[in-house]
């Protein structure tokens, strides 16, 4: 137990609630795509990446986990005069508010998730990329190997437009050393939309680290309240498989990370269940744990929470 590494796992919400757009009508999907677009423009990523590097700056994590780095595009409809190409991408946005404060970190996975597109009512086209990343500190001392990431087989079909479009979810991984000592990071989001997908989402990772002999981390948006009564099927998987959820060890009350309202805008905060976990197996000691971007004077300065959720920041000696 002599290294120490600090983990921060953070939902970067994809600035607006998506799920508007199941069930809606083919009719209806043009409308919608521009609403949610609008949304996304009014809870203004640039801003929140400022206050999620602020907070980042206070702990100086060696990595940072990821959930819903995504890319918005506008693109002009096929055949039409000038191409028009606007490109919203939120990990280079977060990379460059890091940067100007300072701090250097970059991509050692990526995990592609969703990629959909879809008409708007102003004529362009609407397209979301979703992933999940692991950041590491440049110039750490860590030596990185076996980076890998995959989606679960089993995937909501969400009914779109007349359409039954798959919503993919997966991982991401990286095994890291240090003075001879290493461990498994993994990121992870399962399904918002179906409790049963969640399950079988669930069980897919927890057989994906069956074998693996390392200490484990696994942080993510598990989409689950970890302290409803009775515990969710997914939880228990992960603990009956040998998991420590290490809020229950190292954090101070009830450890709320979700949700803010979906405009960002709510006065008192929304954070009431805890769906945003950091899960660990074997030589490993979570000595702290803490909740970053949950006060209100984390705030933007147009008064936007920096997510949707809280972020958790953890550090740990293995």
């Amino acid at each position: 137990m002599g290294q120490d590494v600090k983990i921060m796992s953070w939902d970067l919400y994809l600035g607006a609630d998506a799920t508007v757009i199941i069930g809606a009508a083919p009719e209806q999907v043009p409308e919608i795509a521009t609403r949610i677009y609008r949304q996304v423009q009014a809870t203004n990523f640039p801003k929140r990446a400022k206050a999620i590097a602020k907070q980042v700056s206070k702990k100086h994590p060696d990595f940072i986990c990821l959930q819903e780095a995504v890319i918005w595009q506008i693109l002009s409809p096929p055949g039409f005069e000038p191409d028009i190409h606007f490109e919203y991408d939120f990990l280079k946005i977060l990379i460059e508010a890091f940067g100007n404060r300072g701090l250097k970190y970059e991509a050692v996975v990526i995990n592609q998730n969703l990629d959909i597109v879809v008409p708007t009512s102003e004529g362009f086209l609407l397209h979301l990329i979703d992933r999940s990343v692991i950041l590491v500190k440049k110039q750490s001392d860590f030596i990185l190997s076996n980076a890998n990431s995959g989606r679960y087989q089993a995937a909501f079909l969400a009914p779109i437009g007349g359409q039954f479009i798959p919503i993919p979810r997966g991982w991401a991984s990286v095994d890291v050393k240090k003075d001879g000592k290493m461990f498994r990071l993994m990121t992870t989001h399962l399904d918002h939309d179906s409790e049963t997908i969640r399950d079988q989402q669930a069980a897919e990772l927890v057989q994906l680290t069956d074998g693996v002999d390392l200490p484990l981390i696994v942080t993510g948006e598990f989409e689950f309240d970890a302290d409803s009564s009775p515990p969710p099927e997914a939880y228990l998987l992960f603990l009956n498989a040998g998991f420590d959820d290490a809020w229950t060890i190292a954090g101070e009350g009830p450890g709320f990370t979700c949700c803010q309202d979906p405009d960002l805008l709510n006065l008192v905060s929304g954070l009431n269940f805890r769906p945003n976990l950091i899960l660990f197996r074997g030589d490993l000691n979570v000595k702290r744990m803490n909740l970053v971007g949950k006060s209100q004077n984390d705030r933007t300065s147009n008064a936007l929470w920096p997510s949707n959720a809280a972020g958790q920041f953890a550090r740990f000696t293995y």
